[in-house]
This record gives C-alpha cells, sequence and structure tokens, in this order.
C-alpha cells in the first residue's frame, strides 16, 4: 500500500513539473496577452487536477483608500460552476473578508490545506463553494504583492506538499513577469499615442507659426517699403534744404533735426526688416571677390565722421599678412562690422577704438600656401564695459544695457542680428569685457583666398636692396600747387614699384615703414616720399595712388 502511494505521489509531481513547464513556454510564446494566460491556467488545472484556477489582483480603493481585491481570470473544469462573472467577486475588501490572507500573502508566503483546518470564517466562504482544499500563492512584482494565484479542489481534499506548493510558487513568480511585461509595454504604448498626439498638435501649431511668421514677414516688407519711400524723399529734401540755409540759423538747426529724425527712423525700419529676416532664417549668404585691405579702409572711414564727432581716436590695425583678396558676403559682413563699430564708438567717451583684422598665427604658414584663410576680427573698446550679468541680454532682441541716453540710440536689434548672421556664416561673436576698461568682440571666419600676397618682402633691409641707388634721378611737372617744387628729386623706378605694390595692398603701415626707411638710404628724394608719408598716415589712398601713377608706366608692372 505504502508503494502504491509513493507511486501516485511521483506521478503527480512529474505531472505538475510538465505542466509548469507547458504553462511557462504558453506564457512566453504566445502573442496575445489574454490568450497566454488563459493557456496557461488551462495546462495548471489539467497537470494539479484541481476543479478551479483562478487569479486575484489587489488594488486600493480610489477615494477610501484600503486594500481591495477582484477576480481578473478562471479556468474551471467541465461541469464546475464559473464565478468570472460573479460581480460578488469584484472589489472585496479583503481586510474584512479574509485579513490572515492578506497578511500573508503580503509577505510572499503561501497558503495551503484542507478547508475543515481553515479559521472558522474562512470555511464560511470557502464550503458554498464546495472547496474540500485549496492552495493560494502570491504573485510578486518586484517586491510587492500584485495579487494572488488559488487552485480550488472540489472532489478529491488533495493535500498538498511543501514540494508542490513551491513549484506553484515558482510559477506564480513567471505570471507576474508576464503581467510586469505587459503592464511596461501597455505603459510604453499609452506613452508612444501621448507622444504621437502632442507630435502632432506641435506641428500643426508650428505649421500655424510659421504662417502667421509668413504673414509678419509680408507685412514688415511691404510696410517697410511704404515707410521707407516717404523717408527717402524726407531725407533728400532736407539735403537740398541744409545747401540753402543759412549756416547756424534756426532755420538750418531745424532741417538738422528733421534730418536726423528721419534717419533715425529708417535706421529702425532697416533693423526691424532685418530682424524679421533672421527670425525667419532668411539670411542668404552670397559671397563676392573682395579687395580685403579696401573694403576695411572703407568700413573704417564710415566710422571715422562718428568717431570724430565723439573725439574718439579711431585706430586700424590690419596684419600685413593678411590675403589681398578672399571670397566673403561683403554687405553682411560690412553690416556685422558696422554694428560692432558703431556700438563700440557709442559706449566709448575717451581713449580709442581698434579695428583689429589678423590672420591667425597657428594657421599663417599654412593658409598662405592653402585655398583658405582664418581671419579674427576683432573690435576693442576703451569704453564703459559690459557687467557680468549682462554679458547674455546683449545679444537677446530688443534688448538694451547702459545708461538710458545711449540706449535710446537704436533698436536693440544690432547685436541680435550680427550674431545671427555670423552663425549663417560658421561663427559667432565672442565677448571679453570688463567694467570700467572696454570690451572686446571679436569672430574669426574660415574664408576662401582669391589672390594672396604676390610677393612678401621678408624684411624692410632687403626692399631697400632693391633699389637702383645708381640710376639717374629725373625731374618732372608738379603735382598741385603744394606737391614739391619742379626742381624735386624722383625716386628711382623700383622704389616707386615697391610704394605701389604696397598700396594696392592696402599695407599703408608697411609702406610708412618703407619710405622712412628709403628716406635715409636716399635723402635727396626726401620731400618726394615724405608727401606719401603724409597722404598714407591720412588714408588717403587715392592721391597716392595718382601720385605715383604719374611717374609710373603701369603696362609695365
Amino acid at each position: 500500500m505504502t508503494r502504491n502511494i509513493t507511486e501516485d505521489e511521483l506521478a503527480f509531481a512529474e505531472r505538475l513539473l510538465v505542466g509548469v513547464s507547458g504553462a511557462t513556454r504558453s506564457l512566453l510564446t504566445i502573442s496575445n496577452y489574454e490568450e497566454s494566460i488563459q493557456s496557461s491556467l488551462a495546462i495548471l488545472g489539467e497537470a494539479t487536477q484541481v476543479d478551479r484556477v483562478y487569479v486575484f489582483r489587489f488594488h486600493i480603493h480610489p477615494a477610501k483608500k484600503f486594500p481591495l481585491m477582484s477576480q481578473k481570470w478562471e479556468w474551471v473544469r467541465h461541469g464546475i460552476n464559473s464565478h468570472i462573472d460573479n460581480p460578488e467577486l469584484q472589489n472585496l475588501p479583503i481586510l474584512d473578508v479574509c485579513p490572515r490572507w492578506h497578511e500573508i500573502l503580503s509577505v510572499g508566503q503561501s497558503i495551503s490545506g484542507v478547508v475543515d483546518t481553515f479559521p472558522e470564517q474562512e470555511q464560511a466562504i470557502l464550503k458554498p463553494q464546495n472547496i474540500l482544499s485549496l492552495v493560494v500563492v502570491p504573485i510578486m512584482i518586484q517586491d510587492e504583492c500584485w495579487g494572488f494565484m488559488g487552485y480550488d479542489d472540489c472532489q478529491n481534499g488533495h493535500y498538498w506538499t511543501r514540494s508542490e506548493v513551491a513549484v506553484l510558487e515558482a510559477i506564480a513568480h513567471s505570471f507576474g513577469g508576464a503581467i510586469a511585461r505587459n503592464d511596461a509595454e501597455e505603459n510604453l504604448k499609452e506613452a508612444n499615442e501621448v507622444l504621437t498626439r502632442q507630435t502632432r498638435e506641435l506641428l500643426k501649431a508650428q505649421e500655424e507659426a510659421n504662417q502667421a511668421n509668413r504673414a509678419k514677414s509680408m507685412f514688415l516688407a511691404s510696410m517697410s517699403h511704404e515707410l521707407r519711400t516717404p523717408l527717402n524723399g524726407i531725407l533728400g529734401y532736407t539735403q537740398i534744404l541744409q545747401r540753402t540755409s543759412v549756416p547756424e540759423s534756426n532755420e538750418a538747426r531745424g532741417i538738422e533735426v528733421i534730418h536726423q529724425c528721419a534717419n533715425h527712423l529708417l535706421t529702425l525700419i532697416n533693423d526691424i526688416l532685418d530682424f524679421s529676416k533672421t527670425e525667419n532664417d532668411h539670411i542668404t549668404i552670397s559671397p563676392v571677390s573682395v579687395n580685403l585691405f579696401l573694403f576695411l579702409n572703407e568700413i573704417a572711414d564710415i566710422c571715422q565722421l562718428q568717431s570724430n564727432q565723439k573725439k574718439t581716436f579711431l585706430r586700424r590695425d590690419f596684419s600685413p599678412e593678411l590675403p589681398i583678396k578672399v571670397s566673403v558676403d561683403a554687405k553682411r559682413l560690412r553690416q556685422v562690422l558696422l554694428n560692432l563699430l558703431s556700438n563700440a564708438i557709442k559706449f566709448t567717451d575717451a581713449g580709442q577704438v581698434t579695428l583689429s583684422v589678423v590672420l591667425e598665427k597657428n594657421l599663417e604658414t599654412r593658409h598662405l600656401r592653402s585655398p583658405f584663410a582664418r581671419i579674427q576680427f576683432a573690435v576693442v573698446d576703451t569704453g564703459i564695459g559690459i557687467s557680468s550679468q549682462d554679458m547674455e541680454r546683449i545679444f537677446y532682441a530688443f534688448e538694451q544695457v547702459g545708461d538710458l541716453r545711449r540706449k535710446a540710440e537704436g533698436t536693440g536689434l544690432g547685436l541680435n542680428i550680427s550674431q545671427r548672421i555670423l552663425s549663417a556664416m560658421g561663427s559667432s561673436i565672442q565677448v571679453e569685457s570688463r567694467v570700467g576698461a572696454g570690451s572686446i568682440f571679436s569672430f574669426t571666419l574660415d574664408l576662401p583666398i582669391i589672390e594672396n600676397q604676390t610677393k612678401l618682402l621678408s624684411t624692410l633691409a632687403e626692399e631697400t636692396c632693391l633699389v637702383d641707388c645708381t640710376e639717374k634721378n629725373v625731374c618732372v611737372t608738379s603735382f598741385g600747387s603744394d606737391a614739391y617744387s619742379e626742381n624735386t628729386n624722383i625716386p628711382p623706378i623700383e622704389t616707386l614699384k615697391n610704394c605701389w605694390e604696397l598700396v594696392q595692398s592696402g599695407r599703408l603701415k608697411k609702406l610708412i615703414q618703407y619710405v622712412e626707411l628709403i628716406s635715409q638710404a636716399q635723402p635727396e628724394n626726401a620731400q618726394f616720399l615724405q608727401k606719401i608719408i603724409g597722404w598714407a598716415t591720412k588714408y588717403e589712398v587715392d592721391k597716392i595712388e595718382e601720385f605715383l601713377n604719374i611717374h609710373l608706366d603701369l603696362s609695365h608692372l
């Protein structure tokens, strides 16, 4: 008799293990979540030879916050009443119905045995369902009891051994993994739906914003044209009236005020139109061939009047190693440099403003032989400086720092527009400043070289050696009434050629140094050479070219 019982136990254990393996496989391989649960419950029901297998989940009452339990899935053997649709098994207050179960299951332990051995309160619930024995195992997810799986035996009153309960606890963990995985997938699906909906809403909002921006741009372009046309007329007539009015009269002063106001209003309109274009990324960069030295001197000349009015010295510091011609959007670069120089002069009451343009030293040798030159542009002033808390604000649209008097002179758009332009050109403005000491605004551009220095004079001493001191000097007709006397000596042709080359390359500082050295070597030509120095110090390039042109046959240069 003992042998038969042992064989039955072994057979049950083997059937249970096979059932657990099949249930696990169903959970892992069946893609439909509900089908995988129902299939697994059916396999476990057959393997354990019970009459009912069910799953309850724990949850919290939304208002009163006490624990509830509700039946979620169920498998029943043929002929056994199903309770899956029984409303009495939904939202049961577990602390009232079976508090012992909640206490045991919450710490991850199982409940098993014959119903007759259970507390009377529990027997009153279980016996009306014809349950003779049962086992209840917790479903744990991340160390929290999600719910439980129950196995009801209504016919045999099977006694559950500890090893059998352990096997059922293992499959309960698999159920916990399947439930957690499905919950994560549902959360991800829900998040994706929310993200998709938000993306659609954002795209719709972006399109509406783009339409509004396009409408705004069209309005600004139209209005700027309508406003600039009469303003240009006002400016033109004020210039005519200024020529015919009596200087220093009330009429002249009134005309000057009208001219300044109209010019200021025109600047504001142009700034707003430029800002509108940059705001919508409508910045088109159109590089052209530019004589760099002439271009830079033109910009400095434009700002010279403003500098003279402020009695601020405007210094030009252009590296002689710069290429002669580069490819760059001259209009945009001029706009940026004029804005930086204008700001520097406006905020500098004493000292000087320097426009510095140099070929970066670490790339100098390579770039003289390569198609690109990395050039640093910098505007240095000795003005009021910028505090650290204002450093970022200066690039905001319509944002100005400083005293109210200076704020009234602009729109607060210049630096914002300049930064956007340089961004389109692959660069950005860098700022160094100290309150009371001044500021440095700089940026770097990689520019294609159109024409490089064709002749680099390594030292001024070598240049001196180019002069043919034995060549006979000649006399020419005078260049203007105060140029020099008709007996003035003319330097040798090679000296004139060297001067011409330095002027054409815009290297006026180098020209002055060269001419001063030649004057020492050729004292007899000093009067002629001093005229060149005088014009060079005043940046009067046209006069130097005209002066040299008289004495050179340019077709032989």
